[in-house]
């Protein structure tokens, strides 16, 4: 396997692994920021709801509350008879119901329980008398639990069958010297209510008011809002708990409750499962009408996943490019030069000198590079040296073996039985030609021959000469 190949193998690894541990570290941190944000939006969404929605009630509140402390009205109700303050009475309460942003009044005599009623557009004008309570009737039930609480007032969430309205009642006990007198009040139209306060401006939040026992009074889905809660038995009411996915969570918000209501804490943001999803619970106390405000936020929503999604992809393309960059500059700087000290060495290996230019970089690799190519260019000149010489031998001993092998060929030449002639000396040649002494040798040797005469042919001649 390729060093190229290997190193790719152990960066896709590494790769591989970085994304999986860099996705892990990134979805804590992620879930961790949505949490932190979420709960930061989920409290001050509790502490807006909470605003927004005492701010009328409570208007209302004190202005049924002052029409409950009237002089004129407990005459009244004192006497209910009397037409002279039956008159002034039903101008008192027409006057409050001018101030109320409801333009509506109610009030209920405690002695004959007759039910006094005159709505916005003053359809009961001089026939406010409406109908008797029934103590038996479940539907009239939450004026004898607002007496029986005792409460200076109570919230009662209902569904009037007789007026055909439904409306956020506040009832306001009439208190008499030693008894209560009757309740008078006003009301809040429920779908303006939810309209206003509890619908969500936004995807992901739900505005929920619940009472003390956890029955919910206000709901964008008006089926889930528990109607007459005051004259239930609390196993009876549709309540928060009903909503939330395991007994665990319900404690957990039924504690909560209770420490906003022993003022232990202003407001509190639970995780809690809704629905089978996820969600913020934010939870506040208002003391002053005996409720809580309760936020249920899609953290995962407001927040918003997607929001991540740019910068999990940023990191991811920088990741991809960083790599791309380390395998490019490794390709360049070390993996290409190692290739080519590999291949240079093996064109080394086969005899074939290499080209080896000076390298760029003088770092280790550099170094190693121009050893190399020093090396080689010595051993390439040692060997063109030596071939030299070697040839040069060989071209001196072809030289001497041709001397040699002439020298041979003459010494063959003179070696044997020469025939020659026993009075001339001249010798019989291989073609039967005879040849002098001189002449023979001359034409197999370099020999040449000079005359002279031996002391005794010396003296022979001289003899000669000396005997004419």
């Amino acid at each position: 396997m390729k060093l190229k190949t290997k190193f790719l193998i152990l960066l896709i690894v590494v790769f591989a692994t970085t994304i999986v541990a860099s996705y892990v570290v990134f979805d804590v941190l992620k879930n961790d920021i949505i949490s932190g944000l979420g709960s930061q939006f989920t409290e001050r969404q509790v502490r807006y709801n909470r605003a927004r929605t005492l701010q009328p009630l409570l208007r209302e509140l004190a202005l049924a509350r002052k029409l409950a402390d009237s002089h004129l009205l407990r005459r009244w109700a004192l006497n209910e008879e009397d037409p002279t303050l039956r008159s002034e009475a039903l101008k008192e309460l027409e006057g409050y119901r001018r101030f109320f942003s409801d333009r509506s009044f109610f009030f209920v005599h405690g002695e004959t329980l007759r039910y006094y009623y005159n709505d916005r557009e003053n359809n009961y004008a001089g026939k406010e008398f409406q109908y008797k309570l029934n103590p038996n009737d479940p539907e009239d039930r939450w004026y004898f639990a607002s007496l029986e609480s005792g409460a200076p007032y109570k919230l009662n969430v209902d569904h009037d069958e007789h007026l055909g309205v439904t409306k956020i009642w506040l009832n306001v006990v009439v208190q008499g010297k030693n008894k209560p007198l009757g309740i008078v009040g006003t009301g809040l139209d429920l779908s303006e209510f939810i309209a206003k306060v509890a619908k969500a401006d936004r995807p992901g939040i739900k505005n929920i008011f619940v009472d003390e026992s956890g029955a919910i009074q206000a709901h964008d889905q008006v089926q889930l809002i528990d109607f007459r809660s005051i004259s239930k038995e609390v196993g009876a009411r549709k309540t928060i708990f009903q909503l939330l996915d395991s007994e665990s969570d319900n404690q957990r918000l039924r504690e909560s409750m209770d420490n906003l209501k022993d003022k232990k804490e202003t407001v509190i943001v639970l995780a809690s499962g809704v629905g089978g999803a996820n969600h913020l619970i934010g939870i506040g106390y208002m003391e002053e009408i005996g409720w809580y405000n309760i936020t249920l936020v899609d953290a995962d929503l407001i927040i918003g996943k997607k929001r991540f999604l740019g910068f999990a992809a940023i990191l991811l393309v920088s990741m991809i490019v960083l790599s791309t960059v380390i395998v490019l500059l490794l390709d360049r700087v070390i993996i290409d030069r190692i290739y080519r000290l590999d291949r240079w060495m093996r064109d080394f290996s086969i005899g074939i000198l290499p080209e080896t230019p000076s390298p760029k970089a003088y770092d280790e690799l550099g170094r190693l590079e121009e050893v190399f190519r020093q090396m080689t260019e010595m051993v390439f000149k040692n060997t063109r040296n030596l071939e030299e010489r070697v040839v040069q031998k060989t071209i001196d001993l072809s030289d001497k073996k041709r001397e040699l092998e002439s020298a041979l060929a003459e010494i063959k030449t003179l070696n044997g039985l020469l025939p020659i002639c026993s009075n001339c000396k001249k010798i019989k040649e291989e073609n039967g030609q005879w040849s002098t002494l001189e002449q023979y040798f001359s034409d197999r040797s370099d020999v040449e021959f000079s005359h002279g005469y031996c002391p005794e042919c010396a003296d022979e001649v001289l003899k000669g000469f000396n005997d004419r």
